[in-house]
């Protein structure tokens, strides 16, 4: 679950607040709770967008071992297909640097996402 909140500061830049909330269930339960704040960029391409920018927000995990709280980058790069004036199909994937605790970093490339957004 990742609701976001965004406002468009100019037509082509956008300011994002984003939750996340997320639990796997299976021999071990974890969950993670998360919060972050980005900024993004379109570049119209015609009947579609690219879109990219950066967010930086926290990740804090929850289950039985350790439970860290790590600082994660996230950069999108995806393609933003307008179906109409207020809905979009959006396709991509994240870059996701998660800076660890006393040092080390995990970096994760989703194989993609693909959804769709409403504007208001």
């Amino acid at each position: 679950l990742s609701p976001s909140y965004s406002y468009f500061a100019t037509e082509n830049v956008e300011v994002a607040l984003g939750l996340k909330y997320q639990t796997d269930i299976g021999v071990e339960t974890t969950s993670y709770l998360g919060a972050n704040l980005g900024i993004f960029g379109y570049l119209d391409l015609g009947s579609l967008m690219f879109k990219s920018g950066a967010s930086v927000g926290f990740v804090s995990y929850m289950g039985s071992g350790d439970s860290p709280t790590v600082i994660e980058l996230t950069v999108p790069i995806s393609l933003v297909v307008p179906l109409s004036n207020a809905v979009a199909l959006y396709c991509g994937t994240n870059l996701e640097i998660q800076f660890r605790p006393g040092g080390g970093a995990n970096v994760l490339i989703p194989v993609g996402l693909l959804g769709f957004q409403a504007f208001f």
